[in-house]
């Protein structure tokens, strides 16, 4: 129990035999360390906070703050290994660096959120009031949800983002795919991109749902679609791509190139549904499908 405030220029903190850590004060270093053994968790006072530099979390079978009441942390650096569930809320934009949770990782920030380093974990969840960048490989054995809210964010994905037995669920009214891929190996389960009035799709990259059975990549928002420049989209031969708007207003609108040429790519044979007031093909762009039999296309 840690009962006074601490401030100096690294911190370190370890259990022994299962031990666990409770923070009634704030800890405040450039680098602090903090290392829980096998059933040991880490929890804090209301009010209190972890900072100013890089936070190192390790633990074994012992959960790191909880569902209701995440690990309210304020740094700049957070790098997490653990075989337990971890919840963590940043009062600001942090990097995070090479991660494991054998559990569920669930991660806030009031600010940015970036992935330099590989991270997986057996369910993610990143919600960040800024961007989202994706800049490595991130694996999730289970569902992965990122959000990105706020005027002017992103979610961009210059790496991998990947679920080998759950849905990818994004939301943002921006996806920037700088190269990046995004899939899912759920069987029925697939991709989803949700904006909120709008939604753009920028940068090249692909997106695909590869679980088989009723697969689908989903590409939605209220009221208009934009589709800037080339991506590549796969839901399987019996998988369906939708690129729709959801509003009951006439003036719904899916646009591939509006801002330049664009190509959608459908490949794996799978069916493209597009659905909206207006479907508009600007600038010479082009939609092509790989689809031996059946329809296509359809709008």
């Amino acid at each position: 129990v840690v009962n006074g405030g601490l401030s100096c220029s690294n911190i370190k903190l370890t259990t022994t035999d299962g031990g666990s850590i409770v923070l009634n004060a704030d800890l405040n270093a450039p680098t602090i360390a903090i290392s829980l053994t096998g059933s040991g968790t880490l929890s804090q006072a209301a009010g209190t906070s972890i900072g100013i530099g890089s936070l190192i979390l390790s633990g074994q079978f012992g959960s790191v703050g909880s569902q209701l009441v995440a690990l309210n942390t304020n740094v700049l650096e957070l790098k997490v290994t653990s075989l337990a569930d971890v919840y963590i809320a940043n009062d600001s934009s942090l990097d995070l660096k090479t991660s494991q949770v054998d559990g569920r990782f669930e991660l806030t920030a009031n600010g940015d959120i970036a992935v330099e380093s590989n991270l997986n974990a057996e369910n993610l969840s990143l919600a960040a009031v800024g961007s989202i960048s994706v800049l490595s490989v991130v694996n999730s054995d289970n569902e992965a949800a990122l959000s990105a809210s706020g005027k002017g964010t992103s979610i961009t994905v210059s790496g991998s983002l990947l679920s080998a037995g759950g849905n990818v669920n994004l939301t943002t009214d921006s996806l920037v795919l700088n190269g990046g891929q995004i899939s899912s190996g759920l069987a029925d389960g697939g991709v989803n991109v949700n904006g909120s009035a709008s939604l753009l799709i920028s940068g090249n990259g692909s997106i695909s749902a590869t679980g088989g059975g009723a697969a689908s990549v989903n590409l939605s928002a209220d009221i208009s679609l934009e589709v800037a420049d080339s991506i590549t989209l796969n839901a399987g031969a019996n998988g369906t791509v939708r690129l729709a708007t959801s509003a009951a207003a006439p003036s719904t609108s899916i646009t591939i190139g509006s801002s330049g040429t664009a190509t959608l790519i459908v490949e794996g044979q799978s069916s493209l549904v597009m659905t909206a007031s207006t479907v508009t093909l600007d600038n010479g762009s082009t939609i092509t499908s790989s689809k031996e039999s059946g329809i296509a296309v359809a709008i």
